[in-house]
């Protein structure tokens, strides 16, 4: 279970599931991932309650939108993650960037 909710938090996270993305069922994804039924339910009740998804019943189970303050904040991670990436910048610079561009913002 606890890798299914992680995969679904990451993919949420990187943006490959962006909100409002439909899940597959909880049938579905159990077959495919060759899991109990059960299983797969006790994930998605679990990423409900973390915010990450909305179960809307019959109507199924979709990625929650970004709320307010962590929405903007997260895409603009994404933003500057992808950024990052195009201009071949390494992790360890760019987390150098973002801490000193805090540093400057707070003084």
């Amino acid at each position: 279970m606890r890798q299914i909710c992680d995969a679904i938090a990451r993919a949420v996270q990187d943006g490959s599931l962006p909100p409002g993305t439909r899940l597959p069922t909880v049938r579905a994804l159990a077959a495919d991932l060759d899991v109990a039924v059960n299983t797969v339910a006790k994930a998605f009740r679990r990423l409900e309650e973390a915010r990450i998804v909305i179960t809307r019943g019959r109507a199924g189970t979709v990625v929650a939108p970004l709320d307010g303050v962590s929405g903007r904040l997260e895409k603009a991670a994404r933003d500057f993650a992808e950024l990052a990436v195009q201009l071949g910048v390494d992790r360890d610079r760019a987390r150098k960037v973002v801490l000193a561009a805090l540093d400057a913002s707070h003084s």
